[in-house]
């Protein structure tokens, strides 16, 4: 989905998945379950709602998704931070761009950072309660993907590297409550047993990009679903509603940063400081992309 200059994109088997427009009319009960996208308006201190929500359809359980995104305005001058929540839960990184690139997230990171573990479309994990999404969780929701945008500021951190985690966790797929509240949730995510990650991290003061305080510049959210259930909001009272139409700008953005695979930004947290390799590529005389690669073993 393409809001203002932010992007966010569901990719899965190296295909993105369609986006869909569902009216708030068509939506009757389960509007309680969805979560809508918004941008803030700084001149006038508030939040603008988009007139649909979005959905993109779970191709089947066990499918293996990325996440893609890019902040186009973003500049050496302009940093932008971005923290991603899946079904309202992230791993307690964010990440950050200087230059417009899309990126591509493809797991979360353990409370150590030392394995990462992929996202997985999965059938919902019930439990006997029933409580309200939008109470339980600050960030996100269930059965839906969010991007959260920042501003952002370079700031030096002086402690070590590698002092003892205050915090730990445990990345499991989330329990999903049943009621009347959650029953359109039928998939949320799982995470895969993970890989090791290599890490060059040093005990020493380096400069990182960190979260300006203040209101989000721009919240996107992708709610999951099954298709038959997309496909019958879709066609209730005959809304004219239906799959994302083409838009040009979209289109020309996604052909450019296809034309070569971008691997994961490193992501940025106190407890990490992790080098960044930056590969220049130009994709043509009018446009220069910056590829940030983070290097994973294959030690399972």
């Amino acid at each position: 989905m393409l809001l203002g200059d932010f992007i966010l994109e569901i990719y899965a088997n190296k295909v993105p998945l369609l986006e869909y427009y569902i009216p708030d009319s068509n939506l009757g009960l389960s509007i309680s379950s969805v979560l809508k996208s918004y941008a803030y308006n700084e001149l006038e201190e508030r939040k603008e709602y988009c007139e649909q929500t979005s959905f993109v359809a779970v191709p089947e359980p066990g499918t293996s998704y990325e996440i893609r995104f890019a902040a186009l305005n973003a500049n050496r001058f302009n940093l932008i931070a971005a923290k991603i929540y899946v079904d309202g839960k992230n791993d307690g990184k964010h990440y950050y761009t200087w230059n417009g690139s899309t990126y591509i997230v493809s797991g979360f990171y353990n409370s150590d950072s030392s394995r990462k573990h992929n996202f997985i479309f999965d059938a919902t994990s019930w439990v006997e309660e029933d409580f309200s999404s939008s109470e339980y969780m600050e960030h996100g929701g269930l059965g839906a993907i969010s991007i959260y945008f920042y501003k952002g500021r370079h700031e030096k951190i002086e402690e070590p590297i590698g002092r003892p985690l205050t915090w730990m966790y445990e990345l499991e797929q989330t329990k999903v409550p049943e009621g009347k509240t959650c029953m359109d949730i039928a998939y949320t995510t799982k995470f895969d047993k993970g890989k090791k990650v290599l890490s060059s991290q040093k005990n020493k003061s380096t400069n990182t990009v960190v979260i300006e305080d203040g209101e989000p510049l721009a919240v996107l959210h992708l709610n999951y679903r099954p298709l038959d259930w997309i496909m019958m909001k879709i066609n209730q009272n005959s809304s004219p509603f239906g799959f994302l139409p083409s838009d040009l700008r979209s289109n020309k953005i996604r052909e450019s940063v296809n034309k070569r695979e971008r691997e994961e930004p490193i992501p940025q947290d106190p407890n990490d400081d992790d080098s960044d390799e930056v590969v220049e590529v130009f994709i043509d005389k009018k446009r220069k992309i910056e590829v940030i690669d983070l290097i994973d073993s294959d030690d399972e």
